[in-house]
């Protein structure tokens, strides 16, 4: 009955355009739970971790947030 189900809901999901559920950014994984998987019984280790980890995100998001070098409009070119 679930297997039914959970085929059903994959169907319409294919129809409709959305393909296959996509987790929430609340669903996402954080650096401390991460660092908790990783290193369970080793607080030191697990504290490196999650300050790599926070470095590491938040470059990725200054990287995203940079704009593109170029022209910023039509005038430049």
């Amino acid at each position: 009955m679930l297997k039914k189900a959970f085929l059903v809901t994959a169907v319409i999901g294919l129809i409709a355009g959305t393909g296959a559920p996509v987790q929430a950014a609340e669903d996402q994984m954080t650096c401390r739970e991460a660092a908790k998987m990783k290193h369970p019984d080793d607080l030191s280790a697990r504290r490196a971790y999650m300050t790599e980890c926070r470095a590491a995100f938040k470059s990725s998001q200054a990287a995203a947030e940079k704009p593109a070098a170029g022209p910023t409009y039509a005038g430049d070119l």
